[in-house]
């Protein structure tokens, strides 16, 4: 009987087929549990911030919200917060604010802070205000009710940015600019203070105030010509307004032209201000028991209103102490007046004194280098 044998002969292949598939098993196998990483709890714990003298937490940090302040600060404590403001404007730019605080808790219930805002407003960017700001808590929490405290706050520059934000509002109208001019001109930065002037001019030929202004700057800076013409054509369209013939007088005594300035003077229309001009005009004509006589009825008559101009009538004849009398009698009686001392050529002598920088920095005009008059 014949037997036949089948027999099938596999491809040398598979055997490294299958030792590929084994090796590569145990490699991918190791590499997951390689990657698999053990879960840990992590707990973070802190202590709650101070209490503010007995207060609970939630009011021991200074505010409820960016605009109300709850109580005090724990001493020591330090609280920034920062607060954005902005308008989108369909027909224009969108305006921007950015204020930002930092304040600090002290001892005994008090609390200081600086707070400083940038305003973006049509385009341009300025500061807007910084502010000094103070705090003091009458009691400990819950000793009086309602827990009350006070607050002080000291602004700088809020005036000038208000101001400059009516100019940008309204350009066409020249009373911004009136406004404006004399307050610029009073921090020294004359040329900008020129340009605001000539503008309100330019706007309105009849303004009376701005050419007033104009005049004022013209003198400080020495231009007296110019400043001669824009006074006179400022009292040629108020002929009865008071001081209206202040400049033209100023300008004659720096030119040590007493009968100029005497004229000026007699037809000044205000008595007030006639009086305080005629004490200049005849010192300047070195008439001396005139302008004794003229100062002497301007103190009797108008010290209430017109310290400052005394003020000035002293440092013009040199007399210093009196000068600084007077200064602290206008600065008592809150004399606008004081605001040009920095800027006012007949306060010129007074410059290298002591007391005239102490007198600056009470009036909050305090600089590193006064301007040049």
């Amino acid at each position: 009987m014949q037997r036949t044998r089948f027999s099938r002969t596999l491809p040398l292949i598979c055997p490294s087929l299958l030792a590929f598939v084994f090796l590569t098993y145990l490699a991918i196998n190791h590499r997951l549990h390689g990657q698999t990483a053990a879960a840990e709890r992590i707990v973070v714990t802190a202590e709650e911030a101070g209490s503010a003298y007995g207060a609970p937490p939630s009011f021991s940090r200074s505010r409820f919200s960016p605009t109300t302040t709850a109580y005090v600060l724990p001493p020591w404590s330090v609280y920034t917060s920062a607060i954005y403001q902005g308008d989108a404007l369909r027909f224009n730019r969108p305006d921007h604010r950015f204020t930002q605080e930092i304040e600090l808790g002290l001892p005994h219930r008090f609390g200081l802070a600086v707070e400083n805002t940038v305003e973006g407003f049509r385009g341009t960017t300025q500061e807007h205000t910084f502010s000094i700001e103070a705090r003091y808590a009458f009691a400990d929490w819950n000793k009086i009710p309602l827990n009350p405290t006070i607050f002080a706050e000291w602004k700088f520059g809020e005036g000038l940015a208000e101001l400059r934000c009516a100019q940008e509002l309204a350009p066409w109208n020249p009373k911004a600019n009136d406004l404006l001019t004399p307050v610029v001109v009073y921090l020294g930065r004359f040329e900008e203070a020129e340009k605001l002037a000539r503008q309100a001019i330019e706007r309105d030929p009849l303004a009376y105030q701005a050419r007033q202004s104009l005049a004022r700057l013209l003198f400080v800076q020495g231009k007296l010509n110019d400043a001669e013409a824009a006074a006179q054509k400022a009292a040629e369209l108020q002929p009865t307004a008071a001081g209206c013939h202040r400049w033209q007088v100023f300008v004659a005594i720096r030119r040590s032209d007493g009968e100029a300035a005497l004229r000026e003077a007699e037809r000044e229309p205000n008595e007030r201000y006639q009086r305080f001009e005629l004490a200049l005009a005849h010192y300047t004509r070195r008439d001396h028991p005139a302008a004794d006589a003229a100062l002497t009825e301007l103190i009797a008559r108008d010290r209430n209103v017109m310290a400052y101009q005394v003020a000035e009538v002293y440092a013009w004849r040199g007399e210093k102490d009196k000068a600084f009398e007077w200064l602290q009698v206008s600065l008592d009686n809150h004399d606008t007046g004081l605001l040009s001392l920095m800027i006012d050529p007949l306060m010129r002598g007074l410059h290298e004194d002591g007391r005239y920088r102490g007198l600056l920095a009470k009036i909050g005009l305090s600089l590193a280098k006064p301007p040049q008059i």
